[in-house]
């Protein structure tokens, strides 16, 4: 006998509720998808040009949102020969050139969302402030902190050599900036702060192997420049550490 075959029908029940609820799928209204992606650069690279392509390719009320460490991720190519992700297709945020006070923001912006919808709805009906984004001030919670103050909170009860080495700089880094800063720049690296400056020592240590050697090659009209530069090397160019910090 020639193979035969089977065919059946599989009857499906109705649905008993609509597959997107809730009022922003009512009816009448054309839904909007929000499509949020985190750690893109752990993709490999055919992985990211197919993602890319997703990007380019769709159309309609979805959105995507990718997140990654910068230069780890292809933002242009896709596995489609001759097209490209473009300005027109997509853009791309920077945090690394975010000021200091922008990306406090956005700190404290994702940990009061990450907080408030942790919550079960019952207790989120209670709370007196309900937006989402003034669930978590960090001032509020943890007061107002340099990246100097943070630091010499976690060192003050240590006797290590390390330690000491870092003190030494940061004292080195005093006298520099004592000496060679202009009277407009000492608003920016104030002497007379409870912590001793240990970012800038760092920062000075990493320009030049000695600091008082650098004394005579940064004049008063370029050091908090140079400063800021090797700082921003560091990851310690602000109060919150930016994502390229160690």
């Amino acid at each position: 006998m020639p193979p035969t075959r089977a065919t059946s029908s599989i009857k499906l029940p109705p649905p008993s509720s609509p597959l997107l609820d809730g009022p922003a799928f009512a009816t009448g209204k054309t839904p909007y998808l929000k499509i949020l992606i985190d750690d893109c650069e752990a993709l490999t690279p055919l992985q990211q040009q197919f993602l890319n392509t997703l990007v380019r390719k769709t159309r309609g009320n979805v959105k995507w949102v990718l997140a990654y460490i910068g230069g780890l991720y292809d933002t242009i190519r896709t596995v489609i020969p001759g097209q490209s992700l473009s300005n027109a297709d997509r853009d791309v945020e920077n945090l690394d050139s975010a000021s200091d006070t922008e990306f406090g923001t956005l700190c404290e912006n994702v940990s009061s969302l990450r907080l408030y919808y942790a919550l079960p709805e019952a207790l989120r009906e209670g709370l007196k402030r309900k937006d989402p984004l003034a669930a978590f001030s960090l001032k509020r919670r943890l007061g107002k902190f340099s990246v100097n103050d943070i630091i010499e909170r976690v060192i003050e009860a240590g006797h290590s050599d390390g330690r000491e080495r870092l003190i030494a700089l940061a004292d080195d880094a005093q006298e520099f900036l004592s000496i060679n800063l202009s009277k407009a720049d000492q608003d920016q690296f104030p002497l007379h702060r409870k912590s001793r400056p240990y970012a800038e020592g760092l920062a000075l240590a990493l320009m030049k192997p000695g600091i008082k050697t650098a004394t005579a090659e940064y004049s008063r009209g370029n050091a908090a420049q140079a400063l800021d530069r090797a700082k921003a090397e560091l990851g310690l160019s602000g109060g919150v550490p930016h994502p390229s910090s160690p």
